[in-house]
């Protein structure tokens, strides 16, 4: 009975990064300009939301 699917056994190419991708190194004054008009990220503890630090400890 002939297998049901048919992968090749290699697959080749040449991965190019899309364009815009990297628009901080291409032209990072108009990046930081962009940039600065967010607020400030802050790092909160939700209800119920699992422990990120490895070094807290949850009971105690």
């Amino acid at each position: 009975m002939p297998s049901p699917t048919k992968f090749p056994l290699s697959i080749e190419g040449t991965y190019h990064t899309p364009k815009g991708d990297y628009v901080a190194f291409d032209n990072p004054d108009a990046f930081n300009e962009f940039d600065v008009t967010f607020l400030p990220k802050e790092k909160k503890q939700q209800e119920g939301q699992l422990v990120d630090d490895c070094t807290m400890n949850p009971n105690g």
